[in-house]
């Protein structure tokens, strides 16, 4: 039991030893910002969307507008007037 230790050890020294261990536990963390930060730098050009719900069922519409408003997110415009003229942009 006692040579399985001494080996596990000596592999675990060598391998954190090296270069690329080095390299990499530097590397990743950077990395990971940027594939986390970088959507969120090139998606907040401002653009409007505009989402079309429909549903009858009016307690939907006032859950998502409380969600949507709770967050700050949009805003809901009445819905009624795209009903009657849905070709309406």
């Amino acid at each position: 039991m006692h040579d399985v230790l001494l080996i596990i050890k000596r592999e675990f020294n060598e391998r954190v030893a090296s270069r690329s261990f080095i390299i990499g536990t530097l590397v990743f963390p950077v990395l990971m910002i940027g594939l986390i930060l970088l959507p969120r730098l090139v998606g907040s050009s401002g653009t409007e969307w505009r989402l079309a719900l429909v549903n009858e069922e009016r307690e939907e519409l006032h859950r998502l507008r409380f969600l949507l408003a709770r967050h700050g997110r949009a805003t809901i415009a009445n819905t009624d007037a795209y009903r009657k003229n849905p070709s309406r942009k």
